[in-house]
């Protein structure tokens, strides 16, 4: 295991990721020594009437009608699995040049409720914050929601704990914090997992100790 940085002590590293990757990013930051703080400000996943919503589309004949099936993520596909459980042979039957996409939203996402950030205001109170990483914008406007709840905003917490860093996994997440006002110290170059992010947040540390 690779230590968080030259001292030997463990760095805290909160995380906002949505329950469903929360383990896979925690796994990902413990492999590199440090202490990972699972804090999720969004809520991904199906509901009754995501699903509901979705049975009659793979449900026959309505099924006959779509030559293939999209999934933009894990969520998605636990989604359609969950809807054609009880749905007689879902199965594609493909057709036709010319393709018209029709969506169908198969899960929500919401907002984590008001305490969401309470572990992460903790440990900001105590400056005992290493680092935060985010890896939607979404998270990040969740997260200065609970803030508000707490009688915190980003300037104040950033005056708190000074030494707390922050990542984002990618542009598109690094550029949504900047527009809420969450100053972003580095951005993962390679961001087609959580790797790169850690990885990137394991380089800064150690050259900042």
């Amino acid at each position: 295991m690779a230590a968080a940085h030259g001292s030997g002590s463990i760095r805290t590293v909160a995380f906002t990721t949505p329950p469903n990757y929360a383990a896979r990013l925690a796994h990902l930051l413990t492999l590199k020594g440090f202490k990972p703080l699972s804090a999720p400000t969004l809520i991904v996943q199906p509901t009754p009437s995501t699903v509901a919503a979705l049975k009659p589309h793979i449900s026959p004949p309505s099924l006959d009608l779509f030559s293939a099936v999209a999934f933009p993520s894990r969520t998605a596909v636990a989604a359609f699995s969950s809807a054609a459980a009880d749905v007689p042979h879902p199965l594609l039957s493909p057709h036709g040049d010319h393709w018209v996409p029709v969506r169908v939203n198969a899960y929500e996402t919401r907002w984590a409720g008001p305490g969401c950030a309470e572990k992460v205001v903790e440990k900001i109170e105590d400056g005992a914050l290493d680092a935060i990483v985010f890896t939607s914008t979404a998270e990040v406007e969740g997260l200065l929601k609970s803030f508000k709840e707490f009688g915190l905003d980003w300037e104040t917490a950033k005056r708190t704990c000074p030494k707390m860093l922050v990542a984002a996994h990618g542009p598109i997440t690094a550029a949504g914090a900047q527009m809420l006002g969450v100053g972003v110290d580095l951005v993962s170059s390679q961001f087609g997992s959580f790797q790169g992010v850690v990885d990137a947040l394991h380089t800064e540390i150690l050259r900042l100790s």
